[in-house]
């Protein structure tokens, strides 16, 4: 989960490319609605009409220009007019999804429903990158419920250096567990903290970090036991653990499900010591 930079787009002309493109029977009233879009879009940019305690009006464009923009979003598809949109956005982020930092960003995700906020479906800010796992889980889920909303990739401030996201490692008789949870006395707003609460449920996040964790914690418990046969001492090997987190901090922030995991790691003195064996 982090912040995204916004897509580099000109709002104004991907607004005028889809009335272009609209049927010609609602082109005209199409133009005629552009600056009220104009503002809107302006009132989603900066008065917060994607939050749901701050909804912007949209009664006075017509159902048919609100269903013309909302067909707009099908100029996004491959050698369609748009088509470049589609590559700013998914490309942002290294391509990874920003919600699970799992899986390749290969969708788009309509924060607002196109279902019921059509004249955003072809606007760049209301369009995230997603993996196709997260793009299923969330389809059109979000509420009138503050706390029932997900987190925006692009105005939600996300802190890279703050961690939030933790995990948790408990050394067994036999295996090793793990979880991850959200720590809400990092300072971040009450309704942030509730939002990420609520997509690592959406999302299944918790189920899906464990099971990427099991390939983590094996490669550290293979290069602690190398150490360990070349006579590295547990001091050794824990400073091992603690540069790694380290490293994939300073390259993805510490919000990383990894860094987090590899954060756990590093404080659990038993893996380090005997503990990772439980692992091989």
């Amino acid at each position: 989960m982090r912040t995204l930079p916004l897509p580099p787009r000109n709002n104004a002309n991907d607004l005028q490319v889809c009335i272009n493109s609209s049927n010609p029977g609602i082109q005209t009233q199409f133009q005629n609605a552009k600056q009220d879009i104009l503002d809107a879009f302006d009132a989603y940019m900066n008065h917060r009409a994607w939050d749901p305690n701050t909804p912007v009006d949209l009664s006075h464009i017509s159902a048919a220009v609100q269903q013309a923009a909302r067909n707009s979003y099908a100029l996004t598809y491959s050698k369609r007019a748009l088509a470049g949109m589609r590559q700013d956005i998914l490309k942002l982020g290294e391509g990874i999804c920003p919600y699970c930092r799992l899986e390749r960003a290969t969708t788009l995700d309509h924060f607002l429903p196109k279902s019921t906020n059509g004249v955003f479906a072809a606007y760049a800010a209301n369009l995230a990158p997603m993996c196709t796992i997260c793009n299923t889980l969330k389809g059109t889920k979000g509420s009138a419920i503050a706390q029932q909303y997900f987190t925006h990739v692009y105005f939600d401030n996300l802190p890279r250096d703050t961690p939030f996201l933790i995990a948790q490692v408990a050394i067994g008789i036999k295996h090793i567990a793990t979880n991850f949870i959200i720590d809400f006395s990092t300072g971040l707003d009450a309704n942030v903290y509730q939002r990420l609460a609520y997509q690592i449920s959406i999302f299944r996040l918790v189920p899906r970090y464990q099971l990427a964790a099991v390939d983590v914690i094996f490669e550290q418990a293979e290069k602690l036991r190398d150490m360990e046969n070349t006579g590295c001492s547990s001091d050794v090997r824990h400073q091992s653990l603690v540069r790694d987190a380290v490293s994939e901090a300073n390259k993805f922030g510490v919000n990383h499900w990894k860094v987090a995991l590899l954060n756990a790691l590093a404080l659990n003195v038993d893996f380090s010591d005997q503990g990772f064996k439980k692992a091989l």
